[in-house]
């Protein structure tokens, strides 16, 4: 049976990890600042989509992360202060890591304690709160690998008690620097022509109808079919996740429903992305992705992992192919690994059968693929499985299931708007309102993305929307007038 409105969450990335960099201070002085807490929230199947989503608790060792920018000029690297705070209960002082791993850098890691003793930075000794007050020991990198070579990441390794969690900063060319105007609507929302930034340092990430309504009040005329929103405070495990507001699609899996008024739309909206604190975007496509797939998961043919929203061990590379791959052994067999990109999703293209899910490739088109489809099957990762524990699949089989694709490629919408949006609890530094700009403008664009290297790690650069679908589709990011 086609599941009702659905809530969905994607597997946090190798490297990102869980807790994503937060807001930086405005002109003034001030900062809005990135804080994890470890509050959990209600489990996961809720279809009151307003209440956003569950929140898992995060370690208890690790109760609050707090980072003060996330986003500065790459030339400024070794000038502007940071100040990285932690919660934490044990008498081992946290310590905060990074590589100089940018093209060009020394590939050296520099570590840095943090203290309670009412220096470096610290307010209060002996509170349990951590603080290190510090600038980067880092050059200018001599070139950036993401988003049109514009954006890097420093990716800020927090250890404490034996755990260590990653918070991701970017790095911005200053040739974006005068590229973006912004113009005030009113004492707490600013936009330019890709985002819109919101000041509110009540949100707690846990109602989105709260944001979604302000949004609306400023933009009436109901022009989005996406909102992406990215909070600098992030949510309990800090993963992002996507929304299903509204669904008339056949054969996709997924009922008919729409709660688009509870978000403040008058019907056209139909998917909600909220990106936590993953400021860098990366997952964005990944995260549209949702709004038609995979959810192909009825028993008669389950093609997704055990948890749902993502295709199961199989051969398919795409966006949603997070999960392992079959690789051929050469004697009949099929490794359960990650390889040909499966690992990799952020860089991919949507896949044949993706682009039929959304209306964009006609049946014909989706190329037969093998998958592990029985539940007793033993697919752990690593496992050689013989062929007979696998089967071709090929659209025939999916629509004999699931019914045909309505409306089918050729009647179907292929092109879409969407708002970029940032709330955070003080105004956004010019580095960080101009990073979330470019990054709108980029995913509404026609660059390919790929994997970069050059650096100390390979990074993954996304898409656009419209590359990734071959150019089948576009996606509006840039802002209608307010009012």
């Amino acid at each position: 049976m086609p599941r009702p409105a659905w809530l969905c969450s994607r597997f946090s990335l190798v490297l990102v990890a869980l807790l994503m960099a937060a807001c930086g201070g405005g002109g003034g002085g001030g900062s809005s600042s990135a804080v994890v807490t470890g509050s959990a929230a209600s489990a996961p199947g809720s279809d009151d989509n307003s209440a956003l989503v569950p929140v898992p608790a995060l370690i208890p060792d690790v109760a609050e992360i707090e980072v003060s920018r996330y986003a500065l000029w790459s030339d400024e690297l070794a000038s502007t202060p940071l100040i990285v705070k932690v919660r934490e209960s044990g008498s081992t002082a946290p310590e905060v890591a990074y590589f100089d791993g940018f093209i060009g850098g020394s590939g050296a890691r520099l570590n840095h304690a943090l203290f309670d003793d009412g220096s470096h930075g610290d307010e209060v000794a002996g509170d349990g709160i951590w603080t290190l007050s510090f600038t980067l020991d880092l050059a200018e990198p001599s070139a950036l690998r993401l988003y049109d070579g514009m954006v890097d990441i420093l990716p800020l390794t927090i250890r404490t008690s034996g755990r260590e969690r990653t918070v991701e900063m970017a790095v911005v060319s200053r040739a974006l620097q005068g590229t973006v105007n912004t113009e005030p609507l009113n004492a707490s929302v600013i936009v330019t022509d890709a985002l819109v930034s919101m000041v509110d340092a009540t949100f707690d990430g846990q109602t989105l109808s709260d944001v979604t309504e302000n949004l609306y009040s400023l933009y009436p005329d109901d022009s989005f079919d996406f909102l992406v929103i990215f909070h600098t405070r992030p949510t309990g495990d800090g993963v992002p996740r996507s929304l299903g507001v509204r669904n008339a699609i056949g054969g996709i899996n997924l009922g008919d429903y729409d709660t688009s008024a509870a978000y403040g739309s008058a019907g056209r909206l139909q998917q909600v992305i909220f990106q936590n604190a993953n400021l860098t975007g990366r997952e964005v496509i990944h995260e549209l992705g949702h709004r038609w797939g995979a959810f192909l998961d009825d028993p008669a043919l389950n093609l997704s992992i055990p948890t749902g929203f993502h295709w199961g061990v199989s051969t398919h590379v795409g966006q949603l192919g997070n999960g392992p791959f079959l690789l051929a052994d050469g004697n009949g067999g099929y490794l359960v690994t990650n390889a040909n990109g499966s690992e990799d999703f952020i860089s991919n293209a949507y896949s044949s059968l993706e682009l039929y899910l959304m209306g964009l490739a006609s049946p014909a088109e989706v190329a037969p693929l093998r998958f592990v489809t029985d539940p007793s099957v033993d697919a752990r990762f690593g496992t050689t499985l013989p062929e007979s524990s696998t089967r071709v699949v090929g659209i025939a089989d999916i629509v004999a299931v699931y019914g045909e694709r309505l409306p089918a490629s050729t009647t179907s919408p292929k092109a879409f708007s969407a708002a970029f949006v940032v709330v955070s609890d003080a105004p956004l530094s010019e580095a960080e309102y101009t990073l979330s700009t470019h990054i709108a403008r980029y995913v509404g664009g026609a660059s390919d993305g790929g994997v970069r290297n050059g650096g100390l790690f390979e990074l993954m650069d996304p898409p656009s929307f419209a590359a990734a679908t071959g150019f089948r589709a576009s996606l509006e990011t840039r802002l209608p007038p307010a009012g």
